[in-house]
C-alpha cells in the first residue's frame, strides 16, 4: 500500500466515474478493503467494501455502507482504540495499528488496521482507504513463543540443580544461573572450559569413559563424583546425563547432564554409622528389658535391664531358650500376635514373682524377633487408683440419673402445690399446707443440687478469686455458732492466692470439710485451714509419663478421732458418713469430690486412727479452662412470632407436668398444644407454625430429645423463643450455640418463675 496520499483530480462532473473506479479497485481487491468517504464536514462514512471484508467481518456492503468504521468494528470496551481510528480520518496523514475488532456475530479478532488518504487536487483528503488483515493467530504465536523463552529462561535461571551442555571434545557450551550458588563460579568461568578442571581427579577417569560411551552406545548415565567448587573445595554430586542426537543425521551432538547436591546427603551416610553406635547405647540404656531371639526360639542378646529384671548375667541368658526365662503360653501367644502387649507372671532368679507385659516384635531382616519386657508393679499400683475413682464416677453417673427423675416428681408437687393455694376455699389453712409442701420440695431440689455437683453436671462459673479471702468469709459464716472448744487456726503461705474458680462451689467444699472436721473432734480440738505453693507430678489418662504442674494446695485439718483404711476408701462415696444415722446421712465429702472434678483438681487425705484428719484441696495453677462459648449464630431473616400469637408448643412426656401446664397456661390467655414426645413435637409446629409464639420443652424425652427438637424447628423458624427445661442440664449444655431468644430453666421450678419468663421471651 502506498505511503503518501495519492492524487485524483477528478473534475466535479467526474464522480460518477470516480465512484466507478474505486468501486473497482475495492471488488477486484483480494485483502479486506473499505473506502471512507471524508469531505470537509462530512461523516466519514463508508461508501465502498469488498468481499474479503465481508469475508472477514460478516457485514456485508449493504450493512457497511453509510456507517463509519468504528461504529461497525468497534468491540464492547474498545471506545478509546476506535475514537483514535476517528481522529487519524480527520488529518491527512496515513496511520497503521493492530487493534481489537469485533465481528458481525459478535467474535472479537486482533486486526491490522492500515488507512491512508485519497486527495483532490486541493491537496485535501477527499477519501480514506482502509486495508484490515487477522492477525489474531499471528500475536497469539508471538505471545506463546515470547511465554515459552520465559518460562525456559526461568527453569534455568531458578533450577537449584546445575544444567550443563557438554561436546564430544568434552568442552562445556552451556552453564545454567545455579553454577554460582552451587560452585562459586559463574556461567561464563565455566563455559568453554574442559570439564577436566571441575572434576576431582580421582573421579574423572570414570566419568571420561562415561562420557565416550555417550557419543557411541550409551544414552543416558548416572555418576556419583566430585566437583571443584571455586574456593577450592569440593563437594559430592550426582549427575545424571542423556545423549543429545542431530535430528539432521541422527548422530550425537552433545551431552546434557543435570548435576545435584548431595554432599548433605554423604553426610547422611556417615550420620547414620554413629546412629548404629547410638542405638546401641540405647539399647543398653533403655529401662525396658529387651533381647533378640533366633528363628529357633533361642536368646542371641539381651539388654542391661532385662538381666536386672530377672536377677541373672547376659552370659547366663544368651544361648538358653527364651521359653525357659519367659512364661512359655504368654511368649507363644505373643510371637503369634507380633505388636500387640500380652500380660503375664514372671519369675526372676532369686524366685520373686512379678506382673510383665511381653511384646514380640519381628526383625525386618527376617533374622528373628525383639523381645520387650516392662515391669507393671509401677502401673498396677496406678491402676489400682484409678478403679477406685473409676467406681466413683460410676455413681456419680448414677446420682445423675436419679437427680433428673427426682426432679420431674418434684416439678409436680410444686406445681400442684402452687394451684392449691390459689384456688383454695380457706387460703389461711390450705395455704400453710401448700408452703409446707412447697418448702419440702425446695428442700429436695438442694439435695439434687448437690447429687449434681457430685456428678459434676452443673456448669462452673469460674471468674478470678482471692482465695485467702473466700476461706475467711466461708470460716466466718460456717464456724460462728461453734463450740469454743474448737480452736481455728489459720495458716495462710500461698503468696499468690488468686484463681480462676467457681467461688460458690468451692465455698461449698470448704464449707462441708470445715462441718466434716468439727464432727470428728465432738471433744474440741484444733482446726487448722492453711495454703501452700506446691509443684506435684501427676499422670494425665492415657498419658506413659507423668507431667509436672504447679497448683494452689488448700488444706483443713483436725485434730479428731481420724479414719481406718476402710473408711478413708469409702470417704467420698454419696450417703456415706461415718457413725451417723441413715436420718442424718446426706452426700457429705462426695460433693467435695464433684466440685473438684469440675476444677480439674486433686484431693489428697492423711488420716489414721487418733492421729486426725487432712484433705488437702489441689486446685490447679493455670485457669481452668471453661466450656466454650460459641458465639452468637449470625442475623438472618427469620419469622420471630409477634404479639399476636397466643399458642405455646409444649413438649413434655410426664402426665402430670403436661396437665399442670394445660391448667397454668390457659388461665394467662394462652392455647397451649401439647406433644408428648420430640415427634410429635415436631409433626403439631409444622401444623401450627403460623400460631405458635414459644416452644416450651423438656430436654430427656422419647423419640427426639429436647435439644433435636429445638434445633429441628429453629431450622424452619429461626427466630421462634426456645424455653428449654431439665431436671438435669449437663456442664456445656447452655453453650451449645442456640441463638437468642432462648431462656434455659432448671427443675424444679414454681410456675410464677416460668410464666415470668414466657413473657420476657415473647416480643410485646
Amino acid at each position: 500500500m502506498p505511503a503518501s496520499p495519492e492524487k485524483f483530480p477528478p473534475a466535479p462532473s467526474d464522480t460518477a466515474r470516480l465512484d466507478a473506479l474505486m468501486s473497482r479497485v475495492a471488488s477486484e481487491s483480494t485483502q479486506a478493503l473499505v473506502i471512507c468517504e471524508a469531505s470537509h464536514g462530512a461523516a466519514r462514512v463508508i461508501t465502498h467494501a469488498n468481499a474479503a471484508f465481508t469475508q472477514l467481518t460478516g457485514h456485508s456492503r449493504a450493512d457497511s455502507v453509510g456507517r463509519s468504521l468504528a461504529e461497525l468494528l468497534r468491540p464492547p470496551g474498545g471506545q478509546f482504540e476506535w475514537e483514535r481510528v476517528d481522529a487519524v480520518m480527520r488529518g491527512t496523514q496515513s496511520w497503521r495499528k493492530s487493534l481489537p475488532a469485533s465481528r458481525k456475530d459478535g467474535t472479537v479478532f486482533w486486526a491490522d488496521l492500515h488507512l491512508y488518504p485519497l486527495s483532490n487536487q486541493g491537496k485535501t483528503s477527499a477519501h480514506w482507504v482502509g486495508v484490515l488483515t487477522d492477525v489474531t493467530d499471528h500475536l497469539e504465536l508471538r505471545d506463546a513463543l515470547r511465554q515459552s523463552e520465559a518460562q525456559q529462561r526461568l527453569l534455568s535461571d531458578y533450577i537449584r540443580d546445575l544444567i550443563t551442555i557438554s561436546n564430544a571434545d568434552g568442552i562445556c557450551t552451556y552453564a545454567s544461573t545455579s553454577s554460582e550458588a552451587m560452585l562459586g563460579w559463574s556461567p561464563d568461568e565455566i563455559i568453554s572450559r574442559p570439564l577436566s578442571d571441575l572434576v576431582h581427579p580421582d573421579d574423572f577417569p570414570q566419568l571420561q569413559r562415561t562420557f565416550e560411551d555417550h557419543f557411541t552406545t550409551r544414552a543416558e548415565s548416572v555418576l556419583v563424583h566430585r566437583l571443584l567448587k571455586k574456593d577450592g573445595t569440593h563437594l559430592w554430586t550426582e549427575t545424571t546425563s542423556k545423549t543429545r542426537r542431530d535430528p539432521a543425521t541422527g548422530l550425537p551432538a552433545d551431552i546434557v547432564s543435570t548435576t545435584r547436591d548431595i554432599t548433605r546427603r554423604r553426610m547422611a551416610e556417615d550420620s547414620l554409622k554413629a546412629m548404629h553406635a547410638l542405638l546401641d547405647s540405647v539399647y543398653e540404656a533403655v529401662p525396658l528389658g529387651l533381647c533378640l531371639i533366633d528363628p529357633a526360639g533361642r536368646v542371641t542378646q539381651c539388654n542391661h535391664a532385662f538381666t536386672r529384671l530377672f536377677g541373672i548375667s547376659a552370659a547366663e541368658v544368651s544361648g538358653r531358650d527364651a521359653d525357659t526365662l519367659l512364661p512359655a503360653r504368654e511368649l507363644a501367644r505373643a510371637r503369634v500376635s507380633q505388636g500387640t502387649p500380652c500380660e503375664a507372671e514372671c519369675s526372676s532368679a532369686r524366685g520373686e514373682h512379678f506382673p510383665a507385659e511381653i511384646t514380640v516384635v519381628p526383625l525386618e531382616t527376617g533374622a528373628g524377633q525383639l523381645v520387650i519386657v516392662a515391669d507393671l508393679r509401677e502401673r498396677k499400683k496406678m491402676e489400682s487408683r484409678l478403679h477406685e475413682a473409676s467406681q466413683l464416677e460410676s455413681l456419680g453417673t448414677l446420682a445423675g440419673g436419679i437427680a433428673h427423675d427426682f426432679n420431674n416428681m418434684l416439678a409436680i408437687v410444686l406445681g400442684y402445690a402452687s394451684l392449691l393455694r390459689e384456688s383454695a376455699d380457706d387460703p389461711a389453712r390450705l395455704g400453710h399446707y401448700a408452703d409446707t409442701i412447697i418448702d419440702a420440695g425446695r428442700r429436695g431440689a438442694d439435695v439434687v443440687r448437690q447429687l449434681q455437683l457430685f456428678a459434676n453436671t452443673q456448669d462452673a462459673e469460674l471468674s478470678p478469686t482471692d482465695v485467702h479471702a473466700l476461706l475467711d468469709d466461708v470460716i466466718a459464716r460456717t464456724c460462728a455458732d461453734w463450740s469454743p472448744s474448737i480452736h481455728i487456726i489459720r495458716n495462710y503461705g500461698a503468696a499468690d492466692a488468686r484463681l480462676t474458680i467457681d467461688p460458690i462451689q468451692f465455698g461449698q467444699a470448704i464449707q462441708k470439710l470445715l462441718e466434716n472436721a468439727r464432727d470428728a473432734m465432738p471433744e474440741g480440738g484444733n482446726l487448722t485451714v492453711n495454703t501452700t505453693e506446691v509443684r506435684q507430678s501427676i499422670f494425665a489418662p492415657g498419658a506413659t509419663t507423668a507431667e509436672s504442674k504447679n497448683f494452689l494446695r488448700v488444706s483443713v485439718q483436725d485434730t479428731g478421732r481420724g479414719m481406718d483404711a476402710a473408711t478413708r476408701a469409702r470417704m467420698f462415696e454419696p450417703f456415706f458418713a461415718r457413725n451417723k444415722g441413715p436420718e442424718v446421712r446426706g452426700l457429705g465429702l462426695a460433693v467435695v469430690y464433684g466440685i473438684m472434678r469440675a476444677h480439674r483438681g486433686l484431693i489428697e487425705v492423711d488420716s489414721a486412727p487418733g492421729q486426725g484428719t487432712s484433705v488437702h484441696l489441689l486446685l490447679p495453677r493455670a485457669p481452668t479452662v471453661a466450656e466454650p462459648v460459641l458465639p452468637p449464630a449470625p442475623d438472618e431473616p427469620s419469622d420471630t412470632p409477634t404479639s399476636d400469637r397466643r399458642t405455646i408448643l409444649l413438649v413434655e412426656d410426664e402426665q402430670d407436668i403436661g396437665a399442670l401446664w394445660l391448667e397454668l397456661l390457659p388461665s394467662e390467655g394462652w392455647r397451649v398444644l401439647w406433644a408428648r414426645d420430640g415427634a410429635e413435637a415436631v409433626r403439631l409446629f409444622r401444623a401450627h407454625r403460623d400460631e405458635i409464639a414459644l416452644l416450651f420443652t423438656d430436654i430427656g424425652l422419647p423419640s427426639l430429645d429436647g435439644w433435636q427438637v429445638a434445633e429441628a424447628l429453629r431450622a424452619e423458624s429461626p427466630g421462634l423463643p426456645l424455653l428449654i427445661a431439665s431436671g438435669a442440664f449437663r456442664s456445656g449444655d447452655r453453650h451449645r450455640g442456640l441463638a437468642e431468644p432462648v431462656a434455659y430453666l432448671p427443675k424444679p421450678y414454681v410456675p410464677s418463675k416460668v410464666l415470668k419468663q414466657i413473657r420476657a421471651l415473647i416480643p410485646s
